[in-house]
């Protein structure tokens, strides 16, 4: 698989918006069973959980690699001469890069609020960030240089994204909470009509 742009799927705002939605959503749609079974704060906590956005860490110790011999076209290399137009492929050395992760997979997919011109490049399997360098004549200091440069741009940007996030886990938590009080406020009159009816309920 080819490397691709990471953090620029998405919108950060419109993600931001639509977690806001679903949570209260979810709150809309709670029964008075599930008031029953937990408190308004423990409803509220578990809203805020399941709508957060964490931002991944890199697992920097576990980093992992893997060699394999692959083509490359060297139509455009300026060295070499062809007397025909291209694709002319030479053998290679593909150097695959796995660097784990704990967080949320999607982040990589959300464009945070302040970010560079220098997009990092790599593909998402799992809990791992995946990335290759290839060429026909690397060397350990040239690859070595090229992954610490790779992993220091997607450190970049997840620091763009962790202060993107700045207040939304108390905006969420604020949101969750109103939304939470006014469904059982609801729920609560409905209950009250039921019974001021003077009929038996089925």
């Amino acid at each position: 698989m080819r490397d691709e742009a990471l953090f620029w799927k998405y919108d950060w705002f419109a993600v931001v918006e639509a977690q806001k939605a679903a949570a209260r959503k979810d709150a809309g749609n709670m029964s008075r069973a599930d008031f029953a079974r937990q408190s308004l704060e423990e409803l509220r906590v578990s809203l805020c959980e399941k709508y957060s956005l964490e931002v991944p860490a890199l697992d920097l110790d576990n980093i992992t690699v893997n060699q394999r011999e692959t083509e490359i076209d060297v139509s455009h290399d300026r060295m070499r001469y062809f007397s025909t137009g291209g694709p002319h492929y030479v053998k290679g050395t593909a150097i695959d890069v796995r660097v784990p992760f704990v967080g949320d997979p999607g982040m990589f997919n959300i464009k945070p609020t302040t970010w560079t011109t220098s997009l990092p490049r790599g593909r998402i399997e799992g809990n791992s960030v995946r990335f290759t360098i290839s060429g026909t004549d690397l060397s350990p200091e040239n690859v070595k240089s090229e992954i610490d440069h790779r992993i220091s741009e997607i450190q970049q940007w997840l620091g763009f994204q962790e202060t993107s996030v700045g207040n939304f886990p108390n905006e969420l938590a604020q949101i969750s909470k109103q939304a939470l009080e006014a469904r059982k406020k609801k729920l609560d009159a409905d209950a009250e009509l039921v019974a001021g009816l003077g009929y038996r309920t089925e």
